[in-house]
């Protein structure tokens, strides 16, 4: 029994479709055992897929299993429905989620077609994108296990800037875990931390310091050639979900080879939802300095890491000291702790920060503040 991963931004690189002739029979198949888990919402860890947004492909006696992770559905769904047709070698399948709620998550969905085998499936499609290719070239998919996936929040203070990484010792493996949870405790979320590296090799890709959350970093493909292995890498999640400084990675294992590994980089160079490290309210050295609201009438001087002076038509000249955490301003009085206020931040984009609780407000007047760096 083969079980192998395939990714939705594979592609096919035989001709395949060659093999699909003018007779455009249907063969007779159908689909049982569709099964699907609750909502997800994202996270470091949202589920335990091999990859988020992967599809299992597994043929067994007379039939193909399909999993596909971290499907999008509704918020309000109550089950998807999966239709296909089956040409020529040619498998075609429709995932549907019903509901009518505005807002997304996420299942696992999985099933079985009957009646087909592994010898007659050249092409495997899922609501249009190709997640499986029967190849015939000279070039083998790897298939790869995710140990981990998720953020780091230390802002770039575990050490590491954009890196493709393959190790294959136990020392390796050791100084990595160690780095990775020098800030947090990372490696609890991994599904395994003793690896056989007589067996397996790793693979460690971790992209930059993002200005925001829900970006991910992902091997979308392993592709074994004659004379070298290809890793695929790209940005399945591309941000804008939330204001919190991220940096994210993931960890696979694939099977020890001594060919050398030519990392494809598909990952985006510039995005308007990421926000260069040196220019944002989060830095230190740019938050430093004048901060003005829109309407010209209140001011927050960022004097030092500690230090804050506001004034402006609402409030005189006032001197407080602060400190952030957890994606919160925390404004206080000098030489008294206890006497503090509390404003989360909105919203960052390089110049421009909104912060909440600014301004005193009754019943659900919104009472955030947006202030631009001066």
């Amino acid at each position: 029994m083969k079980k192998v991963y395939f990714f939705l931004l594979a592609i096919c690189l035989t001709g395949v479709f060659l093999l699909v002739s003018c007779d455009n029979i249907e063969q007779e198949t159908r689909v049982s055992d569709v099964s699907f888990t609750p909502c997800q919402q994202d996270g470091i860890m949202r589920s335990n897929s091999p990859s988020n947004n992967a599809v299992s492909v597994e043929f067994i006696n007379n039939g193909v299993q399909i999993t596909h992770y971290d499907f999008e559905v509704r918020c309000d769904f109550t089950t998807v429905n999966v239709t296909h047709t089956f040409v020529n070698g040619v498998l075609n399948i429709t995932q549907q989620g019903d509901g009518e709620a505005r807002c997304i998550c996420y299942t696992d969905v999985s099933y079985t077609i009957n009646g087909i085998s592994q010898n007659q499936v050249n092409v495997i499609f899922i609501n249009g994108v190709q997640v499986y290719c029967h190849n015939g070239n000279n070039q083998t998919g790897i298939p790869f296990t995710v140990i981990a996936q998720g953020d780091l929040y230390g802002n770039g203070a575990e050490g590491f800037t954009k890196q493709f990484s393959v190790i294959t010792t136990e020392t390796d493996w050791e100084n990595l875990k160690t780095q990775l949870n020098s800030v947090n405790n990372v490696t609890q979320h991994f599904t395994e931390t003793n690896i056989d590296f007589s067996l397996y090799q790793v693979i460690f890709i971790i992209d930059k310091v993002k200005g925001n959350g829900g970006w991910s970093i992902d091997v979308t493909d392993v592709t074994e050639y004659t004379d070298k292995i290809v890793i695929t890498v790209s940005n399945v999640r591309t941000g804008g979900m939330t204001c919190v400084m991220t940096q994210p990675f993931q960890i696979v294992k694939i099977p020890v080879s001594n060919k050398p590994i030519i990392f494809n980089d598909l990952t985006l160079l510039s995005n308007d939802n990421d926000q260069p490290e040196d220019t944002n309210f989060y830095n230190l050295e740019y938050r430093t300095g004048l901060w003005v609201s829109i309407n010209k009438r209140d001011t927050l001087d960022f004097v030092n890491s500690t230090e804050l002076i506001r004034k402006g038509f609402y409030y005189r000249y006032e001197e407080y000291l602060y400190r952030i955490e957890d994606n919160t301003l925390i404004i206080s009085v000098p030489n008294n702790e206890n006497i503090k206020t509390y404003h989360s931040i909105m919203r960052v984009e390089n110049d421009t920060v909104v912060l909440g609780n600014m301004y005193i407000s009754i019943g659900f007047y919104d009472n955030s503040g947006t202030f631009i760096k001066e």
